[in-house]
Formats: C-alpha cells, sequence, structure tokens
C-alpha cells in the first residue's frame, strides 16, 4: 500500500460486508470460460475484493436492490451482461457508467489520430497511439501507483508476488477515484450528457454487431486467393529452395528466391537498391512509388524495376487481411470487433479483421465484398451509403444549409459559374467538371497544401520569386500562430498533372483559388477554424471535444477533417441508433456505409422505406440532411441500385 511516501486504501479481502459509500459502486469482474472466479467492488475509497461465491453474489443482489450506479471500464459490453445474466435482471442504461467511454469524450486526441488526403478518401493515419485502457485513464484521473506494470512479473517493490485479489481491487479503485472527475471534465470541457448517452447506446449496437457475425463465401475466397498469388507470381517470380546445413543435411524451413534485385516485401532492401540507381524512394508506400516513377527519365535504369513495383503495390494484400482462416469462429461466420473508442473524430474502427480499412470498390476490396453474403438463403443484403456526406457537412458549417438536391459534386459544378469548366480545359486527360470538382473541394476543403509562413519566410528571394510566380498563395490577412496563412499547391499539383513543377502548382492554385472565391463562405469557416486550432482544441455541432496536437499546420488540418468526419460520423450514428431501437442490427458499418440483411421478399418500395430512417433530419445539426444511394444483391458488390420512382 505505499509507494514514494504515498499511502493508499487498504484492499479488503472479500466483499460480504461491503457498503457503498456513494451512490455508485465500481465494479471489476476476473472470469473465465465458465464465468467469473473474483468480485472487486470500491465506491469512495473502499475497495475490497474476493472470490465470486453465492455470498458475492448476494451483495450484488443487495447493491442492484438499492438502485447504486453501476460504474466500470467497459462496463456496457463486460460488467453489465455478466451482472444481468447472474442476477436474472435488466439494469437500465442511465444506471451504467462506462469510465472508458467518457475517458475517450474527454481525451479522443489519445484515440488513433487522422488525416485527410484528396486522394484517398478513407485514409487513416496510424500516429495515434490508442491509450483508452485502464492504466492509461488511471494514470490521468488518479494518484494511484501503476499497479499494472507488474502483473507479477517485474515484482520489486512492497508487492513480492502477484496478487489478484489485490490487482483486481485496486482495478475497482481506480475507477471508483476517476469516475467524478471524469464527469468534473465532461462538464469542463462542455461535452453534453446526450453525447454520452449516444456513446453508450452506440457501445451496444456494436456490441451486437460483432456478436451477430458476417458470412464470408470460404469456396470464392479461395479461388480470389489463387488468382491473386498468380497475378502476384507474374510481376515478382520467386519460388522456395531446400537450404543444406552445415552438414549437408536440408534445413527444416524453405528459403524464398525472389527472381529480382531485391525483395518486394523488404522496404529496407528496396530502398537501397533504387538509391543505388540513383532513384530516391521516400517509402514503398505505392503514393511515394508514384512520385518516384514521375522524377525518373523513361529510359533510367531501374525504371522497369520501379514501374513492376508499383504494379505490385497497386495489386495489394490480397483478400488474407480480412477473410483468413484465422478470423472464423466455430459457427462458420467472422465476428470483426466494431469498436466505439477507436478514433480520435468519433468515426467507429474495427479489428480482427479490420473492415474499416478494407478498399472502396478497387483492388482485391471488390473480392472481399463478393465474397461477404447473406448469412440464410431467405435473406438478401441491401446497403445504403450517403452521398458526398463530408463535401455535405463542410457546406452546413459554413452556412450553407439548404438541402443540396442530388449530387452534391454536380450542384458544385452547376453553382460554380464556370469554374470547374475552365479546369477540365486546364487539366484535360478525360477529366470532367465533376472530377475537377470533387477533387479540388475534397482537398481544398480539408486545407490540401496549408502551410504558415513567418517574416523570416516572406523575406527568402526564394518564396518571393515563387509568390511573383503565381507557384505560391499567401493569404496576408490570415493571421495564425505568429504568421500568415498560405498554400503551396504541391499536393494538387501532383494529382492534377502528376508533378509540382512550379508551372503546374501555378496552374493548380488558379483553380484552387477560383473555387474559393465562388464559395468564399467555406474559406471564411475555414478562417474561424484557425481561431479555433489556434486555442488548441475544437468543439463540434455534437458536442465532441478533440484537443489538437502537432504542429500549427497539423492543428489546422486535423480541426478541418475532425469537423467533416466527426460531424459526418455523428449523422451515421444517428440513423444507426434509430435502427437498433427498432431492433435492427446493421451487418456491416463502414464510414458513410451501412450495409443490412433483409428479407428476400423486401420490396423496392419497402426497401426504400427501411433506408429514409438515414436521410432524416440531424438533432445535432438543425436542418442537415444528406440524401443516400440503395442497392440490392446477392453479395455486397453486385448490387442493383434501388431508384426512387419520380
Amino acid at each position: 500500500n505505499a509507494q514514494e511516501g504515498r499511502v493508499y486504501p487498504h484492499v479488503t479481502r472479500g466483499v460480504d460486508g461491503f457498503i457503498p459509500h456513494e451512490p455508485w459502486v465500481s465494479i471489476d469482474f476476473e472470469f473465465n470460460s465458465l464465468g467469473p472466479t473474483i468480485l472487486g467492488l470500491s465506491s469512495g475509497g473502499n475497495p475490497t475484493s474476493g472470490y465470486y461465491t453465492a455470498a458475492a453474489r448476494e451483495v450484488l443482489a443487495r447493491l442492484e436492490r438499492g438502485g447504486v450506479i453501476w460504474v466500470g471500464h467497459n462496463i456496457l459490453t463486460a460488467d453489465k451482461p455478466l451482472i444481468e445474466a447472474e442476477l436474472g435482471v435488466k439494469i437500465p442504461l442511465e444506471r451504467c457508467e462506462d469510465s472508458m467511454i467518457l475517458h475517450y469524450l474527454c481525451n479522443a486526441e489519445l484515440c488513433k489520430g487522422v488525416s485527410k488526403t484528396a486522394d484517398d478518401e478513407d485514409e487513416e493515419d496510424n500516429r495515434g497511439q490508442g491509450y483508452m485502457d485502464l492504466w492509461s485513464m488511471a494514470s490521468l484521473y488518479t494518484d494511484l501507483p501503476q499497479w499494472k506494470q507488474c502483473r507479477g512479473e517485474r515484482c520489486e517493490g512492497p508487492c513480492r508476488r502477484h496478487d489478484e485479489l489485490g490487482y483486481n481491487g485496486l482495478d475497482a479503485l481506480a475507477v471508483d477515484i476517476a469516475y467524478p472527475r471524469l464527469i468534473a471534465d465532461l462538464k469542463a470541457k462542455k461535452i453534453p450528457r446526450a453525447l454520452v448517452e449516444h456513446t453508450k447506446k452506440l457501445a451496444l449496437l456494436c456490441d451486437a454487431m460483432t456478436k451477430q457475425g458476417i458470412k464470408v463465401d470460404r469456396e470464392l475466397v479461395r479461388k480470389l486467393e489463387a488468382e491473386f498469388e498468380e497475378q502476384k507470381g507474374k510481376i515478382f517470380p520467386n519460388r522456395w529452395v531446400t537450404v543444406l546445413g552445415k552438414k549437408g543435411k536440408p534445413l527444416k524451413n524453405p528459403k524464398l528466391i525472389w527472381d529480382a534485385p531485391f525483395n518486394p516485401r523488404s522496404p529496407k532492401q528496396v530502398i537501397e537498391w533504387f538509391q543505388s540507381k540513383g532513384i530516391y524512394l521516400e517509402s514503398t508506400e505505392r503514393e511515394d512509388i508514384q512520385r518516384a516513377l514521375d522524377n525518373t527519365p523513361e529510359d533510367a535504369e531501374g525504371r522497369e524495376w520501379l514501374e513492376r513495383l508499383f504494379e505490385y503495390k497497386s495489386a495489394g494484400k490480397g483478400l488474407k487481411p480480412w477473410t483468413d482462416e484465422r478470423y472464423f469462429d466455430n459457427d462458420g461466420l467472422i465476428h470483426p470487433r466494431f469498436i466505439v473508442t477507436g478514433t480520435s473524430t468519433g468515426r467507429l474502427a474495427s479489428s480482427s479483421p479490420n473492415f474499416q480499412n478494407l478498399p472502396r470498390g478497387v483492388s482485391w476490396g471488390k473480392g472481399v465484398r463478393r465474397a461477404i453474403i447473406p448469412r440464410a438463403p431467405d435473406f438478401i443484403l441491401a446497403k445504403a451509403d450517403f452521398s458526398q456526406l463530408e463535401l455535405r457537412v463542410c457546406l452546413w458549417y459554413s452556412g450553407v444549409k439548404e438541402e443540396l438536391p442530388g449530387d452534391a459534386f454536380n450542384w458544385l459544378v452547376q453553382e460554380g459559374g464556370g469554374v470547374f469548366e475552365k479546369a477540365a480545359e486546364i487539366v484535360g486527360a478525360g477529366r470532367t467538371p465533376r472530377d475537377l470538382a470533387k477533387s479540388v473541394s475534397h482537398g481544398g476543403d480539408y486545407l490540401e497544401g496549408v502551410k504558415v509562413f513567418y517574416p523570416r519566410d516572406l523575406s527568402n528571394p526564394r518564396v518571393k520569386k515563387m509568390i511573383d510566380y503565381g507557384a505560391l498563395v499567401i493569404y496576408k490577412d490570415w493571421e495564425y500562430h505568429g504568421g500568415v496563412v498560405g498554400f503551396t499547391g504541391v499536393n494538387l499539383a501532383e494529382r492534377l498533372f502528376g508533378s509540382a513543377t512550379w508551372e503546374n502548382r501555378k496552374k493548380a492554385l488558379q483553380i484552387q483559388e477560383a473555387y474559393f472565391k465562388r464559395f468564399a463562405p467555406i474559406r471564411e469557416w475555414q478562417k474561424k477554424l484557425s481561431r479555433a486550432a489556434e486555442r488548441g482544441w475544437v468543439q463540434l455541432a455534437s458536442g465532441r471535444y478533440l484537443l489538437l496536437l502537432g504542429t500549427p499546420e497539423d492543428k489546422l488540418k486535423i480541426a478541418a477533417a475532425a469537423h467533416g468526419q466527426g460531424s459526418g460520423s455523428d449523422y451515421v450514428q444517428e440513423a444507426m441508433i434509430k435502427y437498433y431501437g427498432m431492433g435492427f442490427v446493421p451487418l456491416i458499418q463502414i464510414h458513410d456505409e451501412l450495409v443490412f440483411e433483409l428479407p428476400r421478399g423486401t420490396s423496392d418500395k419497402a426497401l426504400l422505406d427501411h433506408f429514409s430512417i438515414m436521410s432524416e433530419e440531424s438533432k445535432y445539426m438543425p436542418g442537415f440532411r444528406c440524401p443516400t444511394k440503395v442497392g440490392r444483391g446477392e453479395n455486397w458488390i453486385d448490387m442493383v441500385e434501388v431508384k426512387r420512382s419520380g
């Protein structure tokens, strides 16, 4: 109980005489495949822990009859169902408080971070650490010693051996101490209670989705995997060879030999080999290989291998990341874990496998989608995805409150006064005005190419030349973080023209600035965002709070992405919770798309009625609605669009 001079509450052995000192009781179970084995309780700093016996069960029943507020870390999907099963009761959601959800809402920046790029709507930045566990929460909201660091492996202090009752009691104590401090933090950050209840319901829904499971056509998967291996094998042929040991005997493990000057699966080998040929690769990611191709002459030594590497990376990883045999449960289904507390912006995450990183209808993502089928022959799959949800959210924040009919990118073209028609003439290469509206607005709305320029930067001769040439745009009246905001046009130029020469940057920036001149409210909203980013945090319409980390540019881009992604996620989840209240559990949710299993005889009209819930007005963003595209089919990809009559 003593560490560094501090004195901590003693963990009482046995829960029989437990009396709560507060309206809440913090609870923590240890259990095995047969059921609960240890029960830990604490209320007002009186931790107790004991083996789960009939007497311990009676204590649970007494506390439940008293109407206590049950508090725990991940209580909604772990402890609450266990209490209900043991006592044969149904605990109202309002009497359950999940410290993991409270910690998440107060400290979302500790989750996986997010970045937006204009050429990949679903790209996630993996810089975040994901500190949502009990240990991390206790580190922020209590001064308890780090008991979880030991677990019986490095005992050198007061705890000389692993004490399972003591550890369990401390788990309960940590939540007991943290709970009122988390509530105070919610109030200080003005995070509304409605968002807490929203997230609690969503956690239960995600658990139901996980338990429901997804059926995969495993025969089709095996066929597609064989095709995939054959295709990739032609790009970089390889073979397994037997390796002889020192005594001339074959070793147990054969060696993979590549018919290439490097192993395409080894980033270090790849980068070093190309560097020896005078070709610089920042990484072996596809976009960096493309950038190297743009800067490598056609007759350069090594270019052929660079082209092969790009083709190899473009083929993807096959279906194994999502349909590997290890993911199938005894019931023959895949049960991805859908996670509420997994991203900083409020988007759902998933794991084992991660359906959130499934490519959208390209490469082998199509194969995975085709392999997803209904769990029973009397069902079909039906899906709806929102049309340009993030763009519409950004427009709503910019003051465009009216509903945009039909396709929002076409709306931009129609309202653009010729901006995108002119852009299509400049870019060429078969790009349509709508293509340009999508590309420019997506990158521009998320502050693509933003950079803060300070007086020393603006006095640099090269910077002055770029400004004069038009290859750099500076907003002298847009002050931020002690400097002024500028836009480089580098990414946009590479995307539109294939390289970031000064001439291409100039053309790209002319298109981007014409867009913002025509849709000035978006730029004004971004200026307001920069003031929020400068103070270090943003709050969305739902009350979702996000502390901003990183460079000044990072903070500004994260602030924009948080609004587009975060409020878009809130809108999707509003619909999900409505469905859950009606008894419908989605099969899959990925960003702006929901997939359901529905009876085979469902008419098109009934299908449209089912998905009309998704386009109802948001409770968080007054006046906001987003239309959907609806489809039905025998698998997730081969779907027929269901169109509205008239």
